[in-house]
């Protein structure tokens, strides 16, 4: 599969460049209302704003992984593998997320809107809180900018564990019941998060 993709990635180079274009990456990125470069330029702008949130999410589900697989399944410091996420592709993330993923199993859609319409939340409120939650918790120091940093489950944890409250987030101390389990740290590297998964047999 490999050989074939790398020759299908080959011949689609040559035809790019027949036709004008340094490469098929550059062909595709001339069909937009800028240039190639201009969109090399937005599209690392937009990725940097969600990028530390980009982060935060894969440290997170690693760590949730790791707990339910074990650390030999799901590595430190290795990209998480794709057919542990629910999709082959690691496209996706729905189907792990009820059994594995979601932070509070016992709450639902229909709970969370009416105590969010009941303490007059809206969206812009909601989106001036989650910038203010990643400032003060500042994922970007779970993965780490500038080498590998170490990234605890009980970190993850705390950051979950945080109470809607009228005009602000008030982060709990940890939830007690949820204190004794959590486990050693692990690392995330950047390496990890770049694509985040991987195709393993």
């Amino acid at each position: 599969m490999r050989e074939d993709y790398t020759q299908f990635v080959a011949l689609a180079n040559e035809g790019a460049r027949e036709l004008g274009f340094k490469d098929l990456g550059v062909m595709w990125r001339a069909g937009y209302d800028m240039s190639p470069e201009e969109f090399d330029t937005e599209s690392e702008r937009l990725w940097q704003q969600v990028k530390p949130l980009y982060d935060g999410l894969h440290c997170y589900a690693r760590a949730r992984l790791a707990r339910r697989y074990g650390e030999g399944k799901v590595p430190p410091g290795k990209p998480i593998p794709a057919q542990l996420l629910g999709n082959m592709w690691a496209q996706q993330w729905n189907k792990i997320y009820p059994d594995i993923l979601k932070p509070y199993p016992r709450a639902s859609i229909e709970t969370a809107d009416t105590l969010l319409a009941a303490q007059k939340w809206d969206a812009g409120r909601m989106a001036h809180s989650a910038r203010a939650s990643i400032r003060r918790w500042d994922f970007r120091s779970c993965p780490g900018a500038s080498g590998s940093a170490r990234c605890s489950r009980a970190r993850a944890t705390a950051r979950s564990c945080v109470t809607p409250v009228p005009g602000t987030w008030r982060p709990r101390a940890m939830c007690a019941s949820r204190r004794a389990s959590s486990p050693p740290s692990r690392t995330c590297s950047p390496s990890t998060t770049s694509s985040g998964t991987s195709i393993t047999s």
